[in-house]
């Protein structure tokens, strides 16, 4: 490319060391140096006169935002931490508001670039970490070519000739001249070219109910999704130029659809009841149509080969092929974990896919040859850690896309699938989306630089509601959290905002705070006795942790419970734990089940024929024992409600639904609530141990009308009312035009 007249087109990286170099260059030097000017757009910053200028004119900009400018410029295409502009901007002695004073900065310096956050051109915000400088930038020289106190050669008099001293020089010069050529070809070879970046951004459904479970297919004309509707999953299309969103042919109820064939006649599709795994396969008619099953087989997820003659599809334990018609299967890799998202590169060699890790609740890109050859993780050179998933190839196959999530947030990043010729820098991921809303689901389509996604966020609150009135109020007017329990007696409720823990009065008041630093907590609950709280964290790799801390606070206690994932709650013993270990991942049936945790002496004990149950639940007097079967492990099965009388060592289902939660227990142990969430209305039933039957109890259908996707009913108020979770669903697809140098 050519350069301007008197600029020089720089790395990010040389930016940052010009800008250093600028402060260390001794006073005699540096009144050129500090002169110092980067251009970007219709802008320039100019670092010795702490100046900004907008075609040049000066725009009036104070000097904290100046200093977080000049920060940012010296890594362009970079993350710069919060953390890292609190180190250097203020000092450790200072007493600021500091998230306040860096939002403050920002805000005025986007202002003063006339930038805006939702659609950036210079500064993005990178989630919850930080901010970058996006656009590309280029330092412009100075006019003189010598810098000011250098010292002049000496005169000709006072040297000495000789006759070969010319020649020397010449051949000098030769040789400067050559490595000054070589220096530069090196640079222009390392210097990084434009980076991807997101162009436009259009929204193409509005209804916001989309689930991103389902997957986003395309046929060229139209998009196929999924949507959440209350007690079922609708599949939808919309032409994928925008317009009118409509439900799929019949059947239409719990399809999901994963991939289309190379020829867009068919879709592959499961049938479901809930969000599970082991689903049975189908080819669905893309006009419309009965599905036709493929063979018996029953898989994760699926994709077509490049010639569509055969379909590749996840297992438990693997990858497996097989023909349209379910025969001929064949293993492609056996893989420990289960694996979802496969995708065949463009000249169909090689397959990548997603490979969970039950044990550190984490997943990340994998490869596998076609033969099934060469398996090995993808490095997709992630500045931080984080759990990769949902590849894609571009239909070019010049670049990977892939979702990443990390601190809470799910973001899409790209990545060159090749190293460029040598000499070259090393391939770096870029993020083209950034918070606060969240991204994924990424399709192609014909044009490499056209994709669609899904874009928005799930908006939880804890609220009480009133059947009778159908009033819905905040359980705690002021605070957005979504984890909270109350105590046994309803006076007093915990409550999670992130990773901190707090306690208040039922009504709000009397907030104390119990602790901090922890990861997001996503779980409370309360002892029987009202004197400790047990409460669950998810870290930013998915990893869960418990702790125990005391009703007053001070320091929390971790307990483990080995491998797994576990489920802990209370038993109607404060000093008992009781917890359900789920088969999944390196935990079989036959070590799965419920267990009691003795938090005096550390001992575990297994309670008997227990295997495959989940969400324990005791009385408050100990007889009895509510749990669930597992809806993984069976999901075309109806869950069942199992109840254990502790006096009789008896297991007995009192109860069955589609997919049963447990709620509470009565102050007196002789009902017992509990929900279908995927029954028409997500109703409620109470169960009495005394005639041994259940009846409805509640509904939520109103609330469904009103626009929530899920009421989850946690417990009762003190005055009666309903403590429920809600649940919204703002999520749509977007259509994105992508720059791809």
């Amino acid at each position: 490319m050519d350069n301007l007249a008197g600029t020089v087109d720089v790395s990010p990286a040389s930016i940052g060391v010009l800008l250093k170099l600028a402060r260390s260059i001794p006073m005699t030097a540096q009144g050129e140096a500090s002169s110092q000017r980067i251009r970007f757009g219709l802008y320039e910053v100019d670092l010795g006169a702490r100046e900004l200028r907008r075609d040049g004119v000066v725009v009036r900009l104070q000097e904290r935002p100046f200093a977080v400018l000049a920060i940012l410029l010296e890594r362009p295409g970079e993350v710069i931490s919060r953390d890292e502009f609190r180190q250097r901007l203020w000092p450790a002695d200072t007493f600021v508001d500091f998230d306040a004073s860096l939002n403050t900065s920002i805000n005025k310096l986007r202002q003063a670039l006339s930038d805006n956050a939702e659609n950036p051109r210079f500064i993005a915000t990178a989630g919850r970490r930080g901010y970058r400088f996006i656009a590309p930038a280029i330092v412009v020289s100075n006019s003189e070519g010598t810098v000011k106190g250098a010292a002049a050669p000496a005169s000709d008099a006072s040297v000495p000739h000789h006759a070969s001293k010319p020649r020397l020089w010449a051949w000098t010069a030769l040789a400067l001249a050559a490595i000054a050529g070589l220096a530069v070809a090196l640079i222009a070879a390392l210097r990084p070219g434009p980076l991807p970046k997101v162009s436009s951004l259009v929204q193409i459904t509005n209804e916001g109910l989309l689930d991103p479970w389902g997957k986003i297919t395309t046929d060229g004309a139209r998009l196929f999704y999924l949507d959440r509707t209350g007690s079922h999953w609708t599949l939808m299309q919309v032409p994928a130029s925008g317009g009118e969103a409509q439900p799929f042919p019949e059947p239409s109820q719990n399809i999901r659809v994963v991939d289309i064939a190379p020829d867009r006649g068919e879709l592959l599709s499961f049938t479901f009841y809930g969000r599970s795994r082991d689903l049975p396969l189908s080819l669905t008619p893309v006009v419309g149509g009965p599905p036709r099953r493929v063979g018996n087989i029953v898989a994760d997820d699926a994709v077509f080969s490049s010639d569509g003659r055969r379909i590749f599809y996840t297992g438990p334990d693997g990858i497996y092929s097989c023909a349209l018609d379910g025969s001929q299967v064949q293993r492609l890799v056996a893989l420990p974990d289960r694996s979802t998202d496969p995708q065949w590169s463009r000249d169909g060699n090689r397959l990548r896919f997603t490979l969970g890790d039950p044990e550190a609740s984490t997943s990340s890109i994998w490869e596998v040859s076609a033969n099934g050859s060469h398996l090995h993780p993808v490095n997709l050179h992630l500045p931080e850690p984080g759990s990769a998933c949902c590849g894609r190839w571009s239909t070019d196959g010049r670049y990977f896309f892939f979702t990443v999530f990390h601190e809470g947030l799910h973001t899409l990043w790209a990545i060159r699938d090749r190293p460029r010729a040598w000499p070259s820098k090393p391939r770096a991921p870029v993020e083209l989306t950034f918070g606060p809303a969240h991204y994924g689901g990424l399709v192609t389509t014909d044009n490499p630089t056209r994709v669609f996604v899904w874009s928005g966020s799930e908006q939880r609150e804890m609220a009480r509601y009133s059947p009778a009135s159908g009033r819905v109020l905040p359980l705690l007017p002021g605070v957005r959290s979504h984890v909270g329990s109350l105590s046994p007696d309803g006076a007093w409720l915990t409550y999670a905002a992130g990773g901190e823990l707090w306690r208040s009065a039922a009504d709000g008041s009397s907030r104390q705070h119990l602790g901090s630093g922890f990861a997001p907590i996503m779980r409370v609950e309360w002892s029987p006795d009202a004197k400790s709280i047990l409460f669950r964290t998810l870290d930013t790799a998915n990893a869960e942790r418990f702790f125990m801390v005391s009703a007053d606070g001070g320091p929390a206690t971790e307990i483990s419970m080995g491998s797994g994932h576990n489920e802990p709650v209370w038993s109607s013993d404060a000093g008992t734990i009781v917890f359900a270990k789920w088969a999944e991942g390196s935990v079989t049936r036959a070590q799965s089940g419920i267990f009691l945790f003795d938090l005096r002496s550390s001992r575990i004990t297994k309670i008997a024929d227990s295997e495959d149950l989940i969400h324990p639940s005791f009385s408050p007097d100990g007889r009895f024992l509510a749990a669930i079967t597992n809806f993984d492990s069976n999901p075309s099965q109806p869950t069942r409600v199992m109840l254990l009388d502790t006096r009789r060592h008896h297991w007995t289902e009192i109860a069955h639904g589609r997919l049963v939660n447990p709620v509470e227990w009565s102050k007196d142990s002789k009902t017992f609530y509990y929900q279908d969430i995927l029954a028409d209305g997500q109703p409620a039933f109470r169960y009495s141990t005394a005639t041994n039957e259940s009846d409805p109890f509640v509904d939520f259908a109103s609330l469904l009308r009103a626009g929530y996707v899920r009421c989850s009913l946690l417990s009762f108020a003190p005055d009666g009312a309903l403590v429920v979770s809600l649940v919204r669903n703002e999520v749509n697809i977007y259509r994105l035009e992508l720059d791809l140098p």
